[in-house]
């Protein structure tokens, strides 16, 4: 891939950045959340701009995440950088601890029941030292 085609898409992926940022200010309706969830997380879990990445949780991935089905695919993917603290789960699933600390807040029992089962020593943890995003 020659250099410009790199730099091109790094401007179109730094685009999608500043309009998910957009979105979590302003809101998506939810099917439109639900639809794009996949890249909803894959840019939350690469932000480190605290301010964008709670917003996004609060307004998109909070209330929308709610198929486990999507969410297992997302920690199947090469979105999860396979470094830090981590757990896997036993169909190739890998998710960081503190994403799981997150992902235990969505309104959705059936994702809150999913980490549970497919994470248990990260689910223990979690009763002992929960982590509450308001």
């Amino acid at each position: 891939m020659s250099g410009g085609e790199d730099s091109e898409r790094g401007a179109m992926s730094h685009d999608l950045d500043v309009q998910w940022a957009e979105h979590a200010q302003r809101g998506l309706p939810p099917d439109v959340a639900k639809a794009n969830m996949d890249a909803i997380l894959r840019h939350f879990v690469r932000c480190n701009w605290g301010g964008c990445f709670l917003s996004i949780f609060q307004r998109l991935i909070k209330p929308n995440l709610e198929d486990p089905v999507v969410l297992r695919e997302f920690l199947c993917s090469s979105s999860i950088e396979e470094r830090g603290d981590l757990e896997r789960g036993a169909h190739g699933e890998v998710i960081f601890w503190d994403l799981f600390k997150y992902l235990m807040n969505v309104d959705s029992q059936a994702i809150r029941t999913y980490l549970r089962e497919t994470f248990p020593g990260f689910a223990t943890r979690f009763k002992v030292t929960p982590f509450i995003v308001d």
